[in-house]
């Protein structure tokens, strides 16, 4: 069994897995994750996370202790593929690993590599730069573009806005002055 080969003379990692909430606060995360050796936070989907956190994330990683983001968007087969976000790079600043290529479907797998690397004597940031390695996308490998970068994605998008501006009553020179603003990001 891979346990009992790997820890025969040491304890295994203690992995503290949490999921982000609007509700989480910096103390319960910090309750959660108190003895942790390593901290998966699953954060939401597009790898963000409420910015409140990021003091708690912080203090975690100073302390030594590796805080990976992973993403919950169990209905794609990838993790966060772009830091687009504020407060990714918040966390990022605070020192939070980012798992880009697996998500909350490889949760398993996730805390077995970092049991992995853990017995091997890798702790702190030498573990986070590791496990972060492991799940990275490498030279040759396809890296799947943001919706946002998808001009399919983005007409469907554009297709299911228009339908709703004429369910409201919008005239059509009123749908495409609309459309034309909310394709460039004015308000």
């Amino acid at each position: 069994m891979f346990e009992e080969k790997i820890f025969e003379n040491q304890k295994p990692a203690r992995v503290t897995d949490v999921i982000a909430s609007p509700m989480l606060t910096p103390e319960q995360f910090e309750l959660a994750t108190g003895d942790a050796d390593a901290v998966v936070f699953v954060v939401y989907a597009t790898g963000t996370s409420p910015d409140r956190l990021n003091p708690a994330i912080q203090k975690k990683t100073e302390s030594g202790t590796p805080v990976f983001l992973v993403s919950n968007n169990p209905g794609d087969n990838h993790g966060i593929i772009k830091l687009a976000y504020e407060t990714q790079v918040n966390s990022q600043a605070a020192g939070a690993f980012h798992i880009a290529k697996v998500n909350v479907n490889q949760l398993a797998e996730i805390n077995e590599v970092i049991q992995k690397e853990f017995a091997k004597g890798l702790r702190g940031n030498e573990l986070g730069v590791a496990v972060t390695d492991y799940f990275s996308y490498k030279e040759g490998d396809q890296i799947p573009k943001p919706d946002w970068e998808n001009p399919t994605a983005i007409a469907q998008q554009r297709e299911i806005y228009r339908k709703t501006l004429v369910r409201v009553g919008f005239s059509p020179e009123q749908i495409e002055e609309t459309l034309k603003k909310w394709e460039f990001g004015e308000s």
